[in-house]
């Protein structure tokens, strides 16, 4: 375990999604001496769904529903509802 931690301190690795496949981000990461693993642009990747990823589609989902982006609630247990509850909608 700690020659994984040691080799991954010593020779860093970044992905990245195709927003970042620029040279400025090349050279940037370069003078870093990190490598960069980014994603070329107009290409879907594999970790990609319908064109977006999975953790933007998601909160885009979590941002439907009105009462999680206008929570005005006092109590927790409320505010932790209305978040159950559209997580079960979802993944129904």
């Amino acid at each position: 375990m700690t020659d994984q931690l040691d080799h991954a301190l010593q020779h860093p690795a970044l992905g990245l999604d195709a927003g970042y496949d620029y040279q400025p981000v090349y050279t940037g990461l370069a003078e870093r001496d990190i490598t960069p693993r980014i994603a070329k642009r107009r290409t879907k990747t594999p970790i990609q769904t319908d064109g977006r990823w999975v953790v933007e589609r998601t909160n885009s989902w979590m941002n439907n529903f009105g009462k999680l982006r206008r929570n005005t609630e006092r109590r927790r247990v409320c505010s932790e509802f209305y978040l159950a509850l559209a997580t079960a909608i979802i993944r129904a």
